[in-house]
């Protein structure tokens, strides 16, 4: 999200180069202190909004966007040395996107001849760009001998995280309810649970197939109707508190009412599954897929790292101190 919004605020930025001082010049190409002064300031309105910005989180954004404006022109430079030009007919067909999606608007209409260039100009070095990095993060197929690596670095991707096999009765209680209505909804659950199963010995109730019969009776939850059973879940997709009860439950103990955003709930507790790895015949093809992912993005990071090594940066560290981190191998300061 970051790094889309400071790329947002570097495309809105792009037209408004003035002769305010230099910032930085990166090879020889001059970024002017307006501009980064623009697009640093898009960079925290767009995260921030209005918000008082703390000194250090101005510092931390200062570098990131300073980093994005340098890469920027790298990036430009790079895309010249391989001959990549826009094409045209794709920045035709997304201006007439532009179009379509504002063509009620007044705004749009009065000031689209100026907007055109800036937004052709940006439109071309986004499509080159895009070029630029598919064919720097191709990585080819995979041989078996790589996939089984990365599988065996990576488990923990290819598990499934422990289940538990749970029902419900959920007594719906309006959030705003106050208070009294909370108790007799807590009440409730408890009468109900005390009916399906006198407690075991840890103290929750040891309940059969009475549950799903009281869940058809009582529960305001769309389970209902199937008894309550809400099938396998895993912690990600149940409530906190109930996560932190299941620990001390056993298949066929049924919780203590539990209160949930939408009311008073009793879960049972039917089977755990453990986490289980999958072996990798079963995932070759996700497998397969990450490592693409994983392998494009270490190309991507190494290709940009050769040309920050081989390039000459200077930035106006006296104006900007919080970027004087910045300089060193392959930059310099001024």
């Amino acid at each position: 999200m970051r790094r889309a919004l400071i790329t947002f605020a570097l495309a809105m930025s792009a037209a408004a180069v003035a002769a305010d001082g230099e910032f930085a010049s990166v090879d020889g190409t001059s970024i002017s202190a307006a501009e980064f002064e623009a697009a640093r300031a898009n960079a925290l309105r767009q995260k921030l909004y209005h918000r008082e910005v703390p000194d250090a989180k101005v510092d931390e954004f200062s570098r990131e966007v300073a980093q994005a404006l340098i890469d920027r022109v790298l990036l430009q430079a790079e895309i010249g040395r391989r001959g990549l030009v826009p094409d045209a007919e794709r920045v035709r067909a997304e201006i007439a996107q532009y179009d379509s999606r504002y063509a009620q608007s007044e705004r749009w209409q009065k000031n689209r001849a100026a907007l055109l260039p800036g937004l052709e100009r940006m439109l071309g070095e986004r499509e080159t760009l895009e070029r630029l990095q598919a064919a720097v993060r191709e990585t080819g197929s995979v041989s078996e001998a790589e996939l089984a690596r990365y599988y065996d670095a990576h488990r923990d991707l290819f598990t499934e995280p422990q289940q538990a096999r749970l029902s419900v009765i959920l007594l719906k209680v309006d959030p705003s309810a106050p208070s009294a209505t909370w108790a007799a909804a807590e009440e409730e659950a408890r009468a109900i649970r005390k009916r399906l199963a006198p407690p075991s010995g840890n103290g929750a109730g040891a309940a059969g197939a009475d549950f799903a019969e009281a869940a058809r009776m009582h529960s305001s939850d769309a389970s209902a109707a199937s008894g309550g059973d809400l099938g396998y879940l895993h912690q990600g997709m149940m409530p906190e508190v109930l996560y932190e009860k299941l620990g001390s439950m056993k298949p066929g103990d049924v919780s203590e009412p539990l209160r949930l955003l939408e009311g008073v709930a009793l879960f049972r507790l039917t089977e755990r599954r453990e986490a289980r790895l999958r072996p990798l015949e079963e995932v070759k093809e996700r497998a397969a897929q990450l490592w693409r992912r994983d392998e494009g993005e270490r190309r991507w990071a190494e290709f940009l790292a050769r040309l920050r090594a081989a390039a000459t940066v200077r930035i106006d560290t006296e104006r900007y101190p919080a970027l004087a981190s910045m300089a060193g191998a392959g930059s310099g300061s001024r």
